[in-house]
């Protein structure tokens, strides 16, 4: 990945690699709950209706 990015775009790829370490944690969910995490506009209606029940539906 290092080779093929880092002459096109060397300043993300220094970021990229000195931020590892809070990086790579993400990595660790299902690449759907990654998609919800890093959707910007991640709303009820982008959310699973697995997820949205028990979420949306607790009353507080």
């Amino acid at each position: 990945v290092t080779e093929k990015w880092t002459p096109k775009y060397p300043n993300s790829m220094k970021r990229w690699k000195d931020n590892w370490d809070a990086i790579s944690p993400i990595f660790k969910f299902s690449a759907m709950v990654r998609k919800v995490i890093y959707t910007t506009y991640a709303d009820k209606e982008t959310i699973p209706t697995f997820l949205r029940n028990p979420v949306f539906t607790r009353s507080f």
